[in-house]
């Protein structure tokens, strides 16, 4: 991590509604959360946990355990959390409703925008996790699957019937390690769903019987 000297864009810091309003957030993490922003100059915050703890008035004991706290709660990611060369990054979230009680997130990584339709995405993760009995999280890796998914026009409905077959198919065999998010909703879900298609037009057929 870089020295005390750290350069920034600053002409003051201003506090997003989403920060602000978060109750999910105590006054010293909204604090670390918008110093850390002000120091970002579109490559990373490199401050020391040191800096951070003396802009805060507070122990980097606490730092630490802030730091942690943002990134379970996905208001930062860190890159190289171990090394010399820290870098942190805000993720930028303004929520907001739309149309039909839709949720949507933006979120700003690494100078992209992505926008995730969080109540299906959440609505997805919570079927899978009742059909397979595990507990999968809504990191970003597994936002960004279903959300591709979504943008190419996959329904809930299709969804749950890839996750039907395929928990029916694979659990309690050696394929069960694979009934996670990135094998379900990735590159090969339409494979999946097609799969599931034919065998429900398989199962359509009229029965013919050979009569002697």
């Amino acid at each position: 991590m870089t020295d005390d000297k750290v350069k920034r864009s600053f002409k003051g810091i201003w506090i997003p509604s989403y920060v602000w309003l978060d109750e999910n957030l105590n006054s010293l993490e909204k604090f670390v959360l918008m110093e850390i922003d002000s120091l970002d100059n579109n490559e990373g915050c490199t401050a020391s946990n040191h800096h951070l703890a003396s802009i805060c008035q507070c122990s980097e004991r606490q730092i630490i355990r802030i730091l942690n706290r943002l990134k379970e709660k996905e208001h930062i990611y860190i890159n190289n959390p171990e090394s010399n060369i820290r870098t942190i990054r805000v993720i930028d979230r303004a929520c907001q409703n739309v149309t039909e009680g839709v949720t949507k997130c933006h979120y700003r990584n690494n100078n992209r925008i992505y926008i995730y339709n969080v109540d299906l995405i959440r609505e997805v993760i919570d079927y899978l996790n009742i059909k397979t009995g595990k507990k999968f999280r809504d990191g970003i890796a597994t936002k960004n699957k279903i959300q591709a998914r979504i943008n190419e026009g996959y329904t809930i409905d299709e969804f749950r019937k890839v996750i039907d077959v395929k928990a029916d198919e694979w659990k309690g065999t050696d394929m069960d390690k694979y009934l996670r998010p990135e094998t379900l909703f990735g590159t090969k879900f339409d494979g999946y769903l097609n799969q599931i298609k034919m065998k429900d037009e398989s199962e359509d057929e009229p029965e013919y019987y050979t009569v002697f």
